[in-house]
């Protein structure tokens, strides 16, 4: 398990690692662990487009989690839209 990146939500110190067994044996490409503060990805036989989208939408989780957005982040199409679009924005920004 290898920490990809670390960042803060709040006064919360989050961690990204990728750990291919843990997730191929749920059958996930992402998961969100509120309480660890820790996002799990996989890198397994798929895109890096795709583990970049996962991340993405693994973040909206936890950024609604920070929020106590409940509502929304049971709402996977409200999470799948709103991380997609972040995931484009990010790929296609431009300062200057």
């Amino acid at each position: 398990m290898a920490i990809v990146n670390r960042f803060t939500l709040g006064a919360v110190n989050w961690s990204t690692v990728i750990d291919n067994d843990r997730l191929l044996d749920l059958g996930f490409l992402g998961l969100t662990e509120y309480v660890k503060a820790l996002i799990t990805l996989t890198d397994e036989k798929v895109s890096d487009s795709i583990v970049e989208e996962t991340f993405y939408h693994e973040l909206v989780h936890a950024i609604l989690h920070s929020l106590g957005r409940k509502d929304l982040n049971e709402d996977e199409s409200f999470v799948q839209s709103f991380a997609i679009l972040l995931y484009q924005f990010e790929k296609t920004k431009n300062y200057g």
